[in-house]
Formats: C-alpha cells, sequence, structure tokens
C-alpha cells in the first residue's frame, strides 16, 4: 500500500500544490508520465480530488481504502434492490459482499478494491439503463462506468469487459426471445449509444495509455508458464466454509496468501446451495454459469489456457486471482434472489433447506476436526 501505490499519489499531490499540472514523474523509472500509470489511478476523480485537496499522506489514502470498502457494500445494496424488496436481504448482502475474502485479502491493493467498489454500481447502472431507456440512465451509467475503469486494476478492466459484453448478450437474447423487434433494434441502438458516450468520457485516459503502451514492458501477452500461476487454487474453495484457514502456513494451499479467500458469508452461502437443488429464474442460470466460468479461470492451469484461446485479452492478466471477484458478484446475486424467493417457499423447499444446513454443520465439524488432528 505505501510502497506501491502511495508515491505516484503523494508526489501527484504535491505538484499540483507547487502550481504544476502533474503530467510527468521523474522519480518512477527513470521518468514515467503521470498520465500513462495504469495503477495509480490518475485517471480516477476520487484521485484528484483528495491530490487537489488535503494531499495524500497515510492518513488520506487509508480514508479512500475505507471509502471504497463502504461503497462496494453500498453498492451492492442498491444492485440488490433490483432483485428484492426486503431491506433485510439487501442489508445482509451488502455486508456480505462489504467483507467478502476478496476485499479482505486485498486491503493492501487500492486499485483492486476500488474495482470491488464500482463493479456492483456499474451492474446496477446498467439494469436500470435497460429498464428505463432515458438519456439520464445512459449518463448515469457512462459515469459509473468510467468510474469503474479509471480507478481499477488493468486485470479487473479486462475481466469487467467480458462480463458486462455477456450481460449485455445475455439481455438481447432475452429479447430476442420475446420476439420483440422493435424492442431488440432499440435495445442495440442504446447499448450503442451508452458505448459511444463511455468512449467519448474515457478518450483522455485511452490516449494517455495508448501513449505509453508502445514503450511499455507488458504490451504484450505474458509468457504462457507464468500466465498459468498467481492463481486462487482449487483447495482455497475452502474458504467459503471456514475464512480464516487459508492464512495458515501449510502446504496444502498454494499460491500468495492474498488470493486465497473467496468467503461470501455463511447465509447467502446456504442459500446459494438452496438455489442449485430448486427452480432457478434465468438471471440466477446466467449470473451461476457466469460466476462459475470466472471462479475456473481463477484456478489458472488449463481453465486459463483455455480462456486465452476464447477471449484474447485474458492473456495480458498475469494475476488470474482478480477473476474470483466476478465470481463472488455473480454467486451473492443467485443467492439473493433464492433468499428472497425462499419467503414464499413451499414446505418441500423448506425441508431442503433444513437438509443443507444440516449438512454444512457436519462438513465445518468434520473439517475442524481433521484440522486439529493434522
Amino acid at each position: 500500500m505505501f510502497i506501491g501505490y502511495l508515491p505516484p499519489k503523494y508526489l501527484m499531490g504535491e505538484a499540483i500544490s507547487n502550481g504544476q499540472l502533474p503530467l510527468w514523474n521523474p522519480y518512477i523509472s527513470f521518468g514515467l508520465p503521470f498520465y500513462g500509470d495504469m495503477s495509480s489511478g490518475y485517471w480516477n476523480p476520487i484521485t484528484w480530488i483528495i491530490a487537489s485537496t488535503k494531499g495524500y499522506n497515510p492518513y488520506t489514502l487509508t480514508a479512500e481504502v475505507m471509502l471504497y470498502i463502504f461503497l462496494s457494500g453500498a453498492g451492492m445494496y442498491y444492485l440488490s434492490g433490483l432483485y428484492t424488496k426486503n431491506k433485510y436481504i439487501r442489508l445482509i448482502a451488502a455486508i456480505s459482499f462489504m467483507c467478502n475474502g476478496f476485499i479482505v485479502g486485498h486491503l493492501q491493493h487500492i486499485n483492486w478494491l476500488s474495482g470491488a467498489a464500482f463493479l456492483p454500481w456499474s451492474l446496477w447502472a446498467l439494469k436500470k439503463m435497460y429498464a428505463e431507456r432515458t438519456l439520464k440512465s445512459i449518463c448515469k451509467a457512462s459515469l459509473l462506468f468510467y468510474l469503474l475503469l479509471s480507478s481499477s486494476h488493468p486485470g479487473i478492466i479486462i475481466g469487467a469487459i467480458y462480463f458486462f459484453i455477456a450481460y449485455g448478450l445475455f439481455n438481447l437474447l432475452k429479447e430476442y426471445k420475446a420476439k420483440e423487434k422493435s424492442l431488440l433494434l432499440k435495445s442495440i441502438t442504446l447499448n450503442a449509444v451508452f458505448i459511444f458516450s463511455l468512449l467519448l468520457l474515457s478518450a483522455g485516459m485511452i490516449a494517455g495509455y495508448l501513449d505509453i503502451i508502445p514503450h511499455f514492458e507488458r504490451n504484450e501477452q505474458i509468457d504462457i508458464n507464468l500466465s498459468v500461476t498467481e492463481n486462487t487454487g482449487f483447495t482455497s474453495w475452502i474458504s467459503t466454509l471456514l475464512p480464516f484457514s487459508t492464512t495458515t502456513k501449510s502446504s496444502f494451499f498454494s499460491g500468495d496468501i492474498a488470493f486465497r479467500n473467496i468467503y461470501w458469508g455463511l447465509l447467502l452461502f446456504i442459500f446459494f446451495l438452496l438455489a442449485l437443488v430448486t427452480t432457478k429464474t434465468k438471471e440466477q442460470v446466467f449470473f451461476f454459469i457466469t460466476g462459475l466460468l470466472f471462479l475456473l479461470v481463477s484456478l489458472g492451469q488449463g481453465f486459463k489456457l483455455a480462456a486465452i484461446k476464447i477471449l484474447p485479452l485474458v492473456g495480458y492478466v498475469r494475476v488470474n486471482a482478480e477473476f474470483r471477484l466476478f465470481a463472488i458478484l455473480s454467486f451473492v446475486i443467485v443467492a439473493v434472489i433464492a433468499l428472497d424467493q425462499f419467503q414464499q417457499a413451499e414446505a418441500n423447499v423448506r425441508k431442503r433447506l433444513n437438509y443443507i444446513v444440516k449438512g454444512i454443520g457436519v462438513v465445518i465439524v468434520a473439517l475442524a476436526a481433521w484440522g486439529l488432528f493434522n
């Protein structure tokens, strides 16, 4: 946090306080343009607000981190409101996402936290745009998507591109199946206007990145041997039940300790399992499949190699563990819908839930006993 992220932000604030436009940082790699640094959040409006007012120090940087954590919960509260009107379910979803293993594991990576903060907001804005189809909703979606793109680590940006393309196609497919050709044409136009406005809003950022990419070592796909490392290993999935187990120094887990945790709340995990054995909505099916695919890519190895062949941009991502953020978001949505449906559930569904709760209890006790004896 203080070695990698504070120095460029601090220097940016110092330049502004001395009446200089922060374009060039002479202290990194014998000189680096601020506007081409993809990790410092130069194009993020929040960075400019802090840099041009109080300036950056360990306290303001920590405040920015806490702001992103809060925004991730607030975003999920609003997003879950599109799936349920129950404020308690929405609050559960907000707290679960705000305290999930991705965020807890990456408190030192501010541009991963900002991605987690604006991801649910962007999905919320996209769904609102599809529902309202107004200029105001397009502008709102463009702004929130810009905040996501301008503040996030490049790996999250690449993941978000595919995540939202998939959701856009899913929405178009629903309208195509409804055989409403006029509505489908309007949706295509709506998406085109949204993409154009987002590109227009991001013009400065795009120009800045294009200026530095030809001189940047990472302007090509990374080596295949490196591409399959930096993963959230299969054994890390135990963190869905026991989040602190992944902090142990054991050969049972592989990879960086920050990449292991995928916990997103035991209550929602129970209803996620219930959703798997009951009737699912189309949205649940989409988010289950999408989340599973992102979770598999986060494993690296053969799954990452297969993804590279189908999705070219994925080959530029070194840390595959980033992709688990999209899996966690997707699974929380699946669970929220299931929890909302449970309020009107029939007796046989409640019986299945009872079996799931007892089964998880047995598994947790067995895992705890195994851990104590090993």
